[in-house]
């Protein structure tokens, strides 16, 4: 796979990962604000957080940032966004 010139900026990799991070911390705080106890809070960030989301979830967001705005709205119609 050839990445394209351009398209991988420092801007839309610094947005993905500052998108990638605010995700992370909106999951750990809704972890947080549901079991109030920060073992159990620990644990589930071991288990479901950490892992290899962390890696995949800014690449995640560079593909959907490069791809959406190809598609057509109707292509999307049938997918809940």
């Amino acid at each position: 796979m050839e990445l394209k010139k351009g398209r991988w900026n420092k801007k839309t990799i610094y947005l993905a990962m500052a998108m990638s991070l605010f995700t992370l911390i909106l999951l750990f705080l809704g972890i947080q604000l549901i079991t109030d106890n920060l073992l159990i809070v620990i644990f589930n960030l071991l288990q479901y957080g950490l892992g290899p989301g962390v890696i995949i979830q800014p690449i995640l967001w560079i593909v959907l940032m490069i791809y959406i705005p190809k598609w057509n709205l109707e292509k999307l119609n049938g997918y809940a966004l």
